[in-house]
């Protein structure tokens, strides 16, 4: 071989090598996301994998839907603005689409607003109002859309928006599942719908299954399996139907135990995924029935119980305790439960409802609802730093409660889902992901009054401790103090209903909120501690956040008082008094009569003109009014531990054999980007040597595309990894 060829053939093998590099650097991204494609076998006739009963049990199932419509009219109405290119759903800011599908609508809006897009809101819509009306125009404009996302879709490599996110895949089974259902209603045959619509559903069917795509420690697991057994159902003859079965209910065995607790808890920090987790698991049950499969006899307790903490979470408004990600208006399908427990504590998950009123009178106007959250799974799908928060709903009025689910991508996300957004005590500008723990340290559910103490350790040394002391249905006091060496101010952001009015009685000390849509409702509240509070009254403020709380999934200004109480080891006591039409139930400022430590104070006060005093000697409580003392001993809960240790197990065993695959695309780019530039200045390079030393020029390019090929690999297989 001539030196002239020895030296384009090294030239050669060094753009192989840069070429090389790139495609390690993309390889994990790209096997990450594929799945084969299976065509239609000549011996197969998709019409002979389901009857048209399999299709309705299937869609009998319920996934977290994101569409909120509550009319046909609503959906019509929908139907009828995709007709001329406007993707409207209630909560969601408008979206211009071409019906036809455009991969560029893909990216278009906030990250939400991509997965309802993704998740193919457009077809299930105008197949719903299809459904509804008749019309086979929506009808077509669903086929049409579904036939260009499919042939879209299986011919990517990379990912683009939403497009293979795992909830929108999992959102996509159930329009699939709608589709050829009322395909099969227009009595019609169209081979080369049949040919795409197999290879849709067979790698949607892939695309679930896949383990390395599978998100094991959320609900967005669960919707996977559930979503692959809703494909399992609808057609029972596919092909690796019983291996889509077994991969999908052993996943669901795996998560079962650490996504709903014994206690019947979804362990996701949010009444809101509680609600949907309730209803995911009992969609589970019947997809088990429907695919044939007995579930464990212990998910049939957890589905019990996870109903029945709902009904006890729920108003009678359908609102929910706004505490973690969860909104404030009322969920229509949860309005008129009526709760079950009076008092009701989940140590495990931990939780206290507490109802009152409820031998009294069903009714709304005479029911009160208190709960405190200091649930605390790591790892566990939308934990916000919240724990010890306290929600009041009380005599129709949501009056206390947190920030709520803010929507990601808009302006503010990480402040809200910080110590800000909720009412928890904390130290300024402590970080959301402290290390920390909460402990339950006892309670009191008496006649007479009802008491929590928690307990926040955080591992840097700083702890905090919050004790609510409920006297009735009509006052609740809350006593925060930190027992830190740690030189910290303890604060609190008390976060009110948008519809409340707040007034200044007394600046820094005394403050009533009042109902705009019913004046005869209102509430004082009050502040004190070992040296005077900083009050700030505060509305629609992001730095630092505060006065916020989200309806529709969308952000709205509410009043809010941030309290401060200077230098370590101080308490703060903030009462909140409810008043009715007739009473004013708090005459006068609760006062601090003694304070030695969390253990041992005591609190005097006037209700209602009886003279009320309550007090703490290590573990005992004492309540006295006009001189009738009754003594109360606390009780401690010893199991909390034992409660968390089966779910800690599981979770760390399912993330171990599902592990998290690092979505890097961004940085994959950025690299990709670098890594071309670098290449060409390096050819500059080449040809400035190869002009007086050629067999240098060859010697650096093998050099360096064996470097090339190092580079690439040390990027994709570790650097990106960690």
């Amino acid at each position: 071989m001539s030196k002239k060829s020895r030296r384009g053939l090294v030239r050669v093998s060094y753009f192989a090598a840069v070429s090389l590099a790139l495609v390690l650097l993309w390889l994990p991204e790209i096997s990450h996301y594929y799945v084969p494609i299976r065509s239609l076998p000549d011996s197969l006739n998709m019409r002979t994998f389901t009857e048209p009963v399999h299709l309705e049990e299937a869609l009998d199932t319920k996934l977290i839907t994101l569409l909120r419509f509550k009319t046909d009219d609503q959906w019509l109405a929908a139907a009828d603005n995709l007709l001329v290119g406007q993707l409207i759903v209630p909560g969601f800011n408008p979206l211009s689409i071409d019906l036809q599908f455009d991969p560029v609508d893909l990216t278009k809006g906030l990250p939400t607003v991509q997965l309802v897009y993704a998740s193919l809101a457009a077809p299930d819509i105008l197949l719903r109002a299809y459904e509804i009306s008749g019309n086979p125009k929506y009808f077509t404009a669903a086929k049409q859309f579904m036939v260009s996302f499919c042939i879209y879709e299986r011919r990517q490599w990379l990912e683009q928006g939403f497009l293979w996110n795992d909830h929108a895949i999992a959102n996509r089974a159930e329009v699939l599942i709608r589709l050829w259902k009322n395909y099969l209603a227009q009595q019609v045959i169209d081979k080369r719908f049949e040919s795409l619509f197999f290879i849709a559903i067979m790698r949607h069917a892939d695309f679930l299954a896949k383990s390395d795509l599978f998100t094991v420690a959320t609900n967005h697991g669960v919707i996977q399996n559930l979503a692959l057994l809703q494909l399992a159902g609808a057609f029972p003859l596919m092909p690796d139907v019983d291996r889509y079965r077994a991969v999908a209910f052993d996943r669901l065995k795996t998560q079962i135990p650490f996504y709903i607790n014994v206690e019947g808890v979804v362990l996701e920090h949010s009444a809101g995924y509680h609600a949907d987790g309730a209803a995911l698991l009992s969609s589970a049950l019947a997809l088990s029935k429907i695919n044939h499969l007995s579930p464990p006899a212990d998910w049939y307790m957890r589905e019990q119980n996870a109903q029945r903490f709902l009904t006890n979470l729920a108003r009678p408004d359908g609102s929910l305790p706004v505490f973690g990600n969860t909104e404030w208006q009322p969920y229509s399908d949860l309005a008129g439960r009526q709760p079950i427990d009076a008092r009701s504590l989940y140590p495990g998950a931990g939780y206290a409802v507490w109802w009152d009123g409820l031998a009294a009178s069903p009714k709304p106007a005479h029911l009160a609802q208190t709960v405190v959250a200091w649930s605390l799974y790591p790892g566990h799908g939308h934990n916000l730093a919240d724990e010890m928060s306290l929600m009041i709903w009380a005599h129709g009025v949501s009056w206390l409660g947190n920030t709520g689910y803010w929507p990601y991508g808009v302006a503010g996300q990480s402040e809200a889902t910080g110590w800000g957004g909720s009412n928890a005590p904390h130290a300024p500008n402590e970080p959301e992901k402290s290390a920390r723990h909460v402990t339950l340290n006892g309670f009191v559910n008496s006649k007479k009054m009802d008491w929590l103490d928690l307990e926040r350790h955080n591992d840097d040394g700083f702890n905090v401790r919050r004790q609510l002391i409920k006297l009735s249905d009509l006052v609740w006091l809350v006593l925060d103090s930190s027992n830190s060496q740690l030189s910290k101010d303890l604060t609190r952001t008390w976060t009110f209903h948008p519809n409340l009015t707040l007034q200044v009685v007394h600046p820094g000390k005394n403050y009533r909120l009042i109902s705009t849509t019913d004046d005869q409702r209102a509430m004082s509240v009050f502040f004190s501690g070992s040296s005077p509070p900083v009050v700030q009254s505060v509305r629609e403020q992001m730095l630092p956040f505060a006065g916020w709380t989200v309806f529709d999934r969308k952000p709205r200004p509410a009043p809010a008082l941030v309290v401060n109480q200077k230098g370590a080891g101080q308490w703060t006591m903030s009462t909140f008094a409810l008043e009715t039409a007739l009473v004013r139930s708090l005459s006068s400022m609760p006062v601090m009569t003694e304070w030695h430590d969390p253990e041992h104070f005591a609190i005097s006060m006037n209700v209602d003109g009886s003279s009320i005093k309550v007090a703490r000697q290590g573990q005992q409580l004492a309540f006295s009014s006009n001189g009738s003392d009754n003594i109360s001993e606390i009780v401690a809960v010893p199991n909390q531990q034992a409660l968390r240790e089966p779910v800690d197990r599981a979770f760390a065993q399912a993330v171990r054999q599902y592990p998290h695959f690092k979505e890097v695309f961004a940085y994959r780019l950025r690299y990709t980007e670098w890594l071309a530039g670098l290449a060409l200045i390096l050819e500059g390079f080449f040809g400035l040597i190869r002009l007086r030393f050629r067999v240098l020029e060859s010697r650096l390019r093998i050099a360096l595309g064996l470097a090339w090929i190092a580079t690439g690999s040390w990027l994709s297989f570790y650097y990106l990894t960690i």
